[in-house]
């Protein structure tokens, strides 16, 4: 079975091979960094309500106010 588009998503790769190395490595969980924090440190609580909407009104993205479904 052939994969459409195989030719141009070769080419891209060969031409951007620096950067999709450089978006491999972001994208890797690593896991022997220490970290002053806790696992409950870190742990999301929801998204601070006042802080948001504030935020919503200053970007003029009305819409967005109600996505959030946990709030802090």
């Amino acid at each position: 079975m052939a994969v459409r588009g195989a030719d141009r998503i070769a080419r891209a790769l060969v031409e951007q091979r620096e950067d999709a190395l450089l978006y491999r490595t972001l994208a890797t969980l690593r896991i022997d960094v220490p970290l002053a924090e806790g696992l409950d440190d870190l742990r999301f609580r929801g998204v601070p309500r006042d802080r948001f909407e504030a935020w919503c009104d200053a970007m003029n993205v009305r819409t967005l106010k109600t996505r959030p479904t946990r709030w802090a």
